[in-house]
């Protein structure tokens, strides 16, 4: 009869559309579950940027504060070895005053030695 076609047909019709929701449900349960990891691997990583953001500003500030002491002792070396060349023939003149002070020293003993020795020939 064609009632009992339409039935079967109706009847067939929802069993398809059942397992199609069936099938959407847990496709849409997988999706959910990997949308939520998703959300979940976003916030981690943005947790780990501003972490990382921190600490590249902390080393920034550490970059700029060597940054300055090294200016800082770049320019005493300069100073000092402006320094060191203004002072330097003063150094030798000290170096060569001190050789010559041993050196007639040195002869004044060596003088009064012969002196002596004269003496008693």
């Amino acid at each position: 009869t064609p009632h009992d076609a339409i039935t079967s047909f109706v009847a067939w019709r929802l069993h398809v559309s059942q397992e199609l929701l069936s099938k959407a449900i847990v496709e849409s349960e997988k999706v959910d579950k990997e949308a939520t990891e998703v959300a979940n691997r976003i916030t981690e990583v943005e947790i780990q940027k501003e972490e990382l953001q921190k600490q590249l500003r902390t080393s920034l500030q550490a970059c700029n504060a060597l940054k300055a002491n090294c200016a800082a002792e770049e320019k005493e070396h300069s100073e000092l070895q402006d320094l060191w060349e203004t002072t330097q023939p003063e150094l030798l003149l000290s170096v060569l005053a001190q050789s010559v002070d041993v050196f007639f020293s040195l002869v004044a003993k060596e003088a009064c030695f012969s002196g002596v020795a004269r003496r008693r020939t």
